[in-house]
């Protein structure tokens, strides 16, 4: 359990049980250190920008020199690796860290 006990007017967050804390504990420090699981798997697939990018964007980079690039310039490199690696990230079959 997570308990907060101040000492020399710093609260201390550690993992003693509230039969060590010494003073009392204010109730948003305690909010705050609530246990929450360590691991909430999370789905990039179900993003608006992850779904917007896989559906739109190799037609976007299809037209970009003829609709965009005397406003915004040549199209850059950098944009296509990192959409990529956006879209790769999260997916299992890419591996994982």
């Amino acid at each position: 359990m997570h308990v907060a006990a101040r000492r020399r007017g710093v609260y201390v967050i550690s993992w003693f049980e509230c039969t060590h804390v010494h003073y009392p504990v204010p109730a948003m420090v305690t909010a705050c250190v609530a246990a929450r699981p360590l691991y909430r798997p999370r789905d990039p697939q179900a993003s608006g920008l992850w779904r917007l990018l896989d559906e739109h964007f190799d037609s976007f980079q299809q037209v970009y020199d003829e609709r965009y690039q005397a406003k915004y310039g040549f199209w850059r490199p950098i944009v296509q690796q990192s959409v990529a690696a956006f879209l790769k990230c999260g997916d299992l079959q890419e591996g994982f860290a």
